[in-house]
């Protein structure tokens, strides 16, 4: 089904109990307008050839000029440069025109970009969630956090198998470590069981986003821009056709990523509560 068919609702999106609509709240991520801003663009992009180069000099985390660490509140350490290659053209006269020409390009080393261990200032500052520990998350689940392990400063993490990697410059520490744990827990991930057909890149991205979405929500995160991650989806979605399964998958995720994490006064509220209820 596409967003259209989802029931349209203004916002916010709670139900009669003041509890968050998921559906609702979902179809809003689907249509409300979104701005992408500088989160995906703010490091350049190394070619394949540079990245290679800085992986020979034993390089594996986010890597820019000093003037780009500068601008993100950290300073690089003094020699702590790695070698990259830069283009230097080549030009002649053109003999018809008589107008200077590239007549090819060459390359140079020089030692112009720094790795993030070899820059100094604040490191990730990861939000307190009341009612909800990632630690406590990660272990019921069977996921493992480890380093992230990526050139590209672009990237806000990523996640193989059942391990998640959040980038050390991540925008958004916490909604990235949401998304990567929608990866994980809608399977992305892992083989597809026998009989399942596997998602489209354009569906898995909207259905790992959307679990950040509503988990953002849900644990009521500040640190985050919803209209980034509204962006995010509608960009990832364009013309991909979602089925009501690919959202009861979205709802399971974050059920369960939510059980899992939830802190013993969390659950002890909810015990409250259903006894009162009963």
């Amino acid at each position: 089904m596409t967003a259209a068919t989802i029931e349209r609702v203004s916002p916010p999106a709670v139900d009669q109990d003041g509890e968050i609509d998921w559906r609702a709240l979902l179809e809003q991520a689907m249509t409300m307008p979104g701005s992408l801003g500088n989160t995906y663009c703010r490091f350049h992009q190394y070619s394949l050839a540079n990245q290679l180069l800085l992986w020979s000099q034993g390089v594996t985390e986010p890597c820019a000029p000093f003037k780009v660490w500068k601008a993100l509140g950290r300073i690089p350490v003094k020699g702590g440069a790695r070698f990259v290659r830069h283009p230097r053209p080549v030009y002649e006269k053109d003999a018809a025109t008589g107008e200077r020409v590239v007549k090819f390009v060459r390359f140079v080393l020089r030692r112009s970009t720094f790795p993030y261990s070899n820059t100094v200032g604040p490191d990730i500052e990861w939000p307190e969630l009341p009612e909800w520990d990632a630690q406590r998350a990660l272990a019921a689940l069977d996921i493992v956090q480890v380093p992230y392990a990526m050139i590209d400063g672009n990237t806000q993490g990523y996640s193989v198998g059942r391990t998640i990697a959040v980038s050390p410059v991540a925008v958004f520490p916490a909604k990235t470590r949401f998304h990567e744990l929608g990866h994980v827990m809608l399977g992305h991930t892992t083989d597809c069981a026998e009989g399942e057909s596997p998602c489209s890149r354009g569906v898995e991205e909207f259905q790992a986003e959307a679990v950040a979405y509503l988990l953002a929500h849900e644990l009521e995160l500040d640190a985050w821009a919803p209209e980034e991650s509204r962006a995010y989806i509608q960009h990832w979605l364009g013309d991909e056709q979602v089925t009501d399964a690919h959202i009861r998958a979205v709802f399971t995720a974050v059920d369960k990523i939510l059980k899992a994490g939830r802190t013993v006064a969390a659950e002890v509220e909810d015990q409250d509560v259903e006894s009162s209820a009963a």
